[in-house]
């Protein structure tokens, strides 16, 4: 469960476009793994973003409404701290006030930045895990 809410951090962080951020909340809300108080914030995302979301432009307001709303569902992933368990015990993870991640994603033979792909380059340092480079192309 921690490396979900690991995952969707760093989705949070990387999201620059409404689309990112709209499959990111839609991935959270559709998820049994996520909190009452994340899927409520995700829903507020979705249902801000849902009606706009195909179409080639949407106005200012409704997209400074979904930015507010995905600012607020970043701020409760952000607050949200590892918590060991089972074998993990014994190795916490630190935690900065904000981790730098530049990382190349992967899915399908495609590059992009859609909440389902994973890291493709993922390197560890003095116990912290860092990320090499960030490339996100429009799919």
């Amino acid at each position: 469960m921690q490396q979900i809410y690991r995952q969707w951090q760093l989705s949070s962080q990387n999201a620059t476009s409404y689309r990112a951020k709209f499959i990111l909340a839609t991935e959270i809300l559709k998820s049994d793994m996520s909190s009452r108080e994340i899927r409520r914030a995700a829903r507020r995302v979705v249902r801000a973003l849902e009606a706009v979301i195909d179409l080639p432009i949407a106005g200012a307001d409704v997209l400074r409404t979904a930015r507010e709303h995905f600012g607020a569902l970043t701020e409760l992933l952000a607050a949200i701290e590892p918590q060991p368990a089972g074998d993990d015990a014994h190795c916490p993870e630190p935690r900065g006030p904000r981790q730098q991640a530049n990382v190349t994603l992967s899915h399908r033979g495609r590059e992009g930045s859609a909440p389902d792909m994973e890291p493709s380059e993922i390197a560890t340092s003095s116990g912290k895990q860092s990320v090499n480079r960030l490339t996100l192309r429009p799919n």
